[in-house]
């Protein structure tokens, strides 16, 4: 996984950003909000805290050629109940000018518009509860402006971002001592809304794809 800002560092020829933009794809990057506190993990797929005694292991699996589907698992190590916030950035693996996105109050989901391409992303947890979204300029995700209160791990709303927007979904858990909690999200890639809203809709009435482990 590539840091924000460092892409463009690490490629120099033009034809990259060319193919980039007829091709945009949507990055994921994972943070765990706990006591006041956020950690945010751009690098790899496995998040440990040692002091907090937490883990989080994420993967990423294609159920479908136009669909990404992402799996979180929270641990709680400690022998204390913890309150998290689990938040997931989707953004842009390279930065667009024309890069739009916008929270669907209709379809209860976020929308990314880049070039030609259009995502959606959404989510649920165990309980088949959708996750809380936001959307933000990727350059502010290290700051406390995108907290109403970081003390209490509330997220400022906001329902548009242009330019080189992020989206957020955040959801809390209360984690038992030695207990998972497990979450889904997913982005849909297409070129038309009414196809990206269809094939949300099927994977939504999949129960199989969002079973609990026993």
């Amino acid at each position: 996984m590539i840091k924000l800002g460092q892409e463009k560092s690490r490629v120099n020829s033009g034809d990259y950003y060319d193919e980039a933009a007829r091709n945009p794809a949507i990055e994921i990057g994972t943070g765990i909000w706990v006591n006041g506190k956020v950690n945010w993990n751009f690098d790899n797929r496995e998040t440990i805290l040692y002091e907090e005694e937490l883990t989080m292991r994420v993967t990423e699996e294609k159920p479908h050629s136009k669909i990404t589907m992402i799996t979180y698992h929270i641990v709680n190590h400690s022998s204390d109940e913890k309150r998290i916030k689990l938040l997931s950035m989707n953004y842009l693996k390279t930065a667009q000018s024309d890069h739009f996105a916008f929270i669907s109050p209709a379809d209860n989901t976020i929308f990314h518009l880049a070039g030609e391409k259009m995502f959606m992303i959404d989510g649920l947890n165990e309980s088949r509860n959708k996750w809380e979204s936001t959307v933000i300029p990727s350059w502010i995700i290290h700051s406390e402006e995108i907290w109403a209160s970081l003390k209490n791990g509330q997220l400022k709303y906001q329902p548009t971002a242009k330019g080189n927007p992020a989206s957020l979904l955040s959801k809390t858990f209360i984690i038992p001592p030695g207990m998972t909690q497990k979450a889904n999200s997913w982005i849909i890639c297409g070129n038309d809304k009414n196809e990206l809203v269809f094939l949300n809709d099927a994977l939504l009435k999949n129960r199989l794809a969002f079973q609990k482990k026993k």
